[in-house]
């Protein structure tokens, strides 16, 4: 691509899409120990009443087995 317009909005393109389909985004430096999570595109995070892993980013120790857990909504 070489036209910036085209560009910005292959930019916000791809933005839309981490936004949609990254289940959870780090809010800190330490995103292991502080991060927040929406339902709007996927369910079943460990919470205090459902505390089937320890509540820490899913890509970091023992973390990562949200990632087996964790379900799409199939909104779109």
């Amino acid at each position: 691509m070489t036209d910036d317009d085209e560009i910005a909005e292959a930019y916000r393109e791809l933005n839309r899409i981490f936004m949609q389909q990254q289940p959870t985004i780090p809010v800190v430096y330490r995103p292991e120990e502080f991060y927040s999570f929406s339902t709007k595109w996927w369910t079943n995070f460990p919470t205090e009443s459902n505390p089937y892993a320890p509540p820490r980013m899913p890509v970091a120790s023992a973390g990562i087995r949200m990632l087996w857990e964790i379900v799409p909504t199939g909104g779109r």
